[in-house]
């Protein structure tokens, strides 16, 4: 590129930063927020899955642990391969930053308001527990991005073709073996193909090409998890994570037990029962005791002893699963009861964070020497100084998702009249929900939630955009001299539509 060259493009740069300096501004805030966190925490913050479900696999890409291990697979291998742990966090770091990019971007192709794009991006830019998964070697940022990504592609011309379904489908698949909680996408893919794509004999092509891209990842993944353990699966969680759930309000009294599974019974008093976390992690937990009697068979022994529960007891399970999901709506991010995983786990804290006995100092230090980046060091003051912004307000507050699902909700009102970004708003919600609904199913974590401040606040402004009428690539300002004012407001939103039957 000629010096010429390089002076026109940071010229237009400096242009489109000052036509959308509110956003600007935001991501050059957080951007010097995740410095701050990288220069706080090196080489990485390191938490128990960290060690136990992505670091230990990796070295022989073993999938037959509890977690599927596509984090590895897809990036943590590749990476460290070329690389260290700095390198690892610092590309996370730059995937928040993207998808804030990338939901801005096409909250203002559908015609959102500058100043409401740049608001719905502030929760992935900003929010403190957002910047502390990006520092930890956890799947999180990356499962986000794939999210994100997916649904930008999918969304972004009126009408979805095959291009945009096959890369929304293969990427929706690979996220389920990076997070399982990922499995059920499919649902609101195919259906997002089925309403917008047009002709019906077209969207049923395309309805079929989502399922099949979204299965393929998948099939490939199981296939990988069978030629280790002889069966087709993508992890082993969900047994212990599912009886964590039910154990809580379990009553056998009167049900079918069978033999091999009556240990798995609750002997406690109901009301004085701990909660799922006890159930599905504790050493103490009759799953542990289940599995030393019957390792091979404990999985398939719990889920069919849990959904015995649920099918007797459907009202507890629903009462439990939905008594916890509303804990996300509380404006502070605290420990409702004494058994829900702490939040503590997800905040920055002055020294190094440690969970013994696994995540221990000794233990830090030979995964950070290992992978390159020798012993780990907290500078004290930096973190002091993000654990203050975190704790003081640097989060989004619980009740914004709930005004962000009755924006996103805004087009049923007026569906005939509302505008293109109708469809996209219920696609970014159904996804955004769906996601944080199977982590409430097994346990309440603010981990769990974090898609949810990615997602919904972009499906709120799609879904005010497309109720107040706006229908421009960006409507917020004047044209550009030298531009027509009709063509700016309505060339992105009348794309061809797709060949059609």
């Amino acid at each position: 590129m000629t010096i010429s060259a390089t002076l026109a493009a940071v010229r237009g740069l400096a242009r489109l930063a000052r036509r959308h300096w509110i956003f600007t501004g935001l991501l050059v805030l957080g951007l010097v927020l995740r410095v701050l966190v990288m220069v706080a925490y090196q080489p990485a913050i390191f938490y128990i899955d960290s060690v136990a479900s992505y670091l230990l696999p990796l070295p022989g890409l073993d999938p037959t642990g509890e977690d599927p291990i596509g984090y590895d697979l897809y990036f943590l291998a590749p990476v460290l391969h070329v690389a260290n742990l700095t390198t690892v966090v610092a590309v996370q770091h730059l995937m928040g930053l993207g998808m804030a990019v990338a939901g801005y971007a096409l909250l203002v192709h559908k015609g959102a308001w500058r100043v409401l794009a740049a608001l719905a991006s502030a929760p992935v830019l900003l929010d403190g527990y957002q910047l502390q998964i990006e520092q930890m070697i956890m799947s999180e940022p990356l499962f986000e991005a794939m999210l994100v990504a997916a649904l930008v592609v999918l969304t972004w011309r009126p009408r979805p073709n095959v291009t945009t379904v096959v890369v929304a489908g293969l990427l929706l698949g690979f996220s389920v073996s990076v997070r399982q909680a990922g499995e059920l996408l499919f649902a609101p893919l195919i259906a997002y193909t089925l309403l917008a794509g047009g002709a019906w004999r077209y969207r049923l092509r395309l309805g079929a090409t989502a399922l099949v891209c979204f299965a393929l990842p998948v099939g490939a993944y199981a296939t990988f998890y069978f030629a280790r353990a002889g069966h087709f699966q993508i992890s082993h969680v969900g047994g212990n994570a599912l009886y964590g759930r039910v154990a809580t309000f379990a009553d056998c009294d009167g049900l079918d037990i069978p033999d091999d599974e009556q240990v798995l019974c609750p002997r406690v008093p109901r009301d004085m029962r701990p909660g799922p976390d006890y159930w599905a992690h504790d050493a103490a937990s009759p799953y542990f005791v289940l599995q030393t009697r019957l390792p091979d068979q404990v999985d398939n022994l719990t889920k069919d002893f849990s959904l015995r529960i649920i099918r007797h007891q459907p009202q507890d399970w629903a009462a439990a699963v939905g008594t916890d999901a509303v804990k996300v709506l509380s404006w502070n991010r605290i420990d409702h009861t004494p058994d829900d995983p702490t939040v503590v786990r997800w905040q920055f804290q002055e020294d190094t964070p440690l969970f013994p006995p696994l995540v221990s100092m000794d233990v830090i230090t030979q995964l950070s020497n290992l992978y390159g980046d020798g012993d780990p060091v907290t500078v004290t003051p930096v973190a002091r100084f993000l654990r203050a912004y975190q704790l003081g307000g640097g989060y989004t507050p619980g009740p914004v998702l709930a005004l962000s699902v009755l924006l996103a909700l805004a087009p049923l009102v007026r569906w005939r009249r509302a505008g293109p970004g109708r469809l996209p708003a219920l696609l970014f919600l159904a996804t955004g929900l769906l996601v944080v609904l199977v982590g409430d199913l097994m346990i309440f974590s603010y981990r769990y939630q974090l898609p949810a401040y990615v997602l919904l606040p972009v499906a709120a402004a799609l879904g005010l955009a497309a109720v107040t009428g706006r229908r421009g690539s960006d409507p917020a300002g004047a044209p550009e001299a030298g531009s027509s004012g009709a063509d700016r407001s309505g060339l992105l939103a009348t794309e061809d539509d797709p060949v059609q039957d």
